[in-house]
């Protein structure tokens, strides 16, 4: 275990101590530079945007969704334009939009009477316009990707269209799908059972092709990209494109990415990091040191290998994820130390706001429920070196930052912490906030 302040130090402890000056030198300068880059940051670079939807208009689309009662009605979650659409949403919005009365009938035993979304879900169902994940279940909360967006407002589209006595031009055949489809990198990502209302949508004009090409098909659906998908198919004439996009060259993988990776899939790495409330310092498209710290604390948590690497299944759990969620409830300000997964997840009031990635006692760091002693900011000396910024929640353990964080158990009991997040964490921590250390078994 670190020491704790104002432990009298045995002369074993002393030798080790000089022994540790040359090591300790060294870490306050390095970590000294690191804290000096980060407090210097410069502003985020412009970069290409990777939404299909176009740039500006999400305000003016949720004010028009609004005006027709579709979006911001009574009772209904956030729009907030960074979170994920879920299936209940999404089944609420086109049902809205389709002007559906509810249905008083249950298909699926997650949705009961009562529950938010109810009668939409039931309507759009019965209408079969949307399916269930199962025979038996809806899945209301899952998050709605991109190609399923696309695939669910081309049927709504269509249902739409025929009531009013016409039809949409969707006799795409194989080599036509293809040609629509040609302005896109990962086509060949798309789903099968989507590549054709992906095409039709693309076509109608309900989404438009990203800057850089990559339409990320299996990415959550967020709703700044959902409000003007739904004011273009149902609040305004469906423009049909009559030219093909220019064709890129197809890939059949995203590229992996790590550290000294740049460009426009690193932006979309660090925005869903950011968005998932993974820290990863600036979101400017460079994956450094802090973008890996933030891979490592995703990997851990969704219990992927901790390379901090970003490849084939590290993009498959990014693009469905959800944010963290505590292991216990309780109300107010706190801390979870899960040691199975090595992350430490702030939290306020039952919601994540902070899951980093850290590194506790090698031979073990005491499980229990504790709480923050003390706080001090900046270095602090130890017999085993010194700490950065440590809150200590017993007398010799503390969460402080170390210039060494490895992807397993290795500390004398603390709990490290990268130093640059550090910085931020300890504006968090209050005195007498509870900290909860455990081990989760759950898969």
């Amino acid at each position: 275990m670190e020491a704790s302040p104002g432990e009298v130090k045995s002369p074993l402890a002393r030798r080790s101590a000089r022994r540790f000056m040359f090591f300790a030198l060294g870490v306050a300068l390095a970590a000294s530079l690191l804290v000096g880059a980060e407090a210097q940051a410069a502003p985020a670079p412009s970069q290409p945007s990777l939404a299909i939807g176009p740039e500006g208009s999400y305000e003016e689309a949720v004010q028009a969704l609004a005006l027709r009662e579709i979006a911001n009605g009574p009772g209904d979650p956030s729009f907030a334009p960074d979170d994920v659409v879920t299936r209940a949403e999404m089944a609420v919005y086109l049902a809205r939009a389709l002007k559906l009365p509810d249905c008083q009938y249950g298909d699926f035993i997650d949705v009961e009477p009562g529950d938010w979304g109810f009668g939409a879900i039931g309507a759009l169902h019965r209408a079969r316009l949307i399916d269930g994940t199962s025979l038996l279940t809806f899945s209301p909360g899952r998050p709605v990707s991109r190609q399923e967006a696309a695939a669910l407002v081309v049927a709504a589209l269509r249902y739409s269209v025929r009531k009013q006595g016409a039809e949409i031009d969707d006799s795409l055949t194989p080599y036509r799908i293809n040609d629509w489809l040609a302005g896109f990198k990962d086509r060949g990502l798309i789903g099968p059972d989507y590549v054709c209302d992906v095409a039709i949508a693309y076509r109608a004009g309900v989404f438009d092709a990203p800057s850089e090409g990559w339409l990320l098909p299996k990415l959550s659906l967020t709703h700044d990209e959902l409000a003007p998908m739904l004011q273009r198919a149902f609040l305004e004439r469906v423009a049909t494109r009559t030219a093909y996009p220019a064709a890129v060259d197809p890939v059949d993988a995203y590229p992996k990415l790590s550290r000294g990776s740049s460009g426009p899939l690193v932006l979309l790495l660090e925005s869903r990091l950011a968005a998932l409330h993974y820290p990863c310092g600036t979101v400017d498209g460079k994956y450094d040191y802090r973008t890996r710290d933030a891979v490592l604390a995703f990997a851990k948590y969704e219990r992927l290998k901790r390379t901090g690497v970003v490849a084939d299944q590290t993009w498959t759990h990014l693009f469905a994820a959800r944010a963290p969620t505590p292991v216990h409830l309780k109300s107010g300000r706190r801390i979870e130390v899960d040691l199975t997964r090595q992350v430490l997840m702030m939290i306020v009031d039952n919601k994540v706001i902070m899951t980093l990635h850290v590194s506790t006692g090698k031979y073990g760091t005491p499980t229990g429920e504790w709480h923050i002693r003390t706080r001090t900011k900046g270095w602090r000396p130890t017999s085993l070196g010194p700490i950065w910024s440590p809150s200590y929640f017993m007398a010799k353990n503390a969460i402080h930052g170390y210039p060494s964080v490895p992807t397993y158990p290795a500390s004398h009991g603390c709990v490290r912490t990268p130093i640059w997040v550090q910085n931020s964490l300890i504006d968090q921590i209050e005195l007498g906030i509870p900290v909860d250390v455990f081990y989760n078994k759950a898969k």
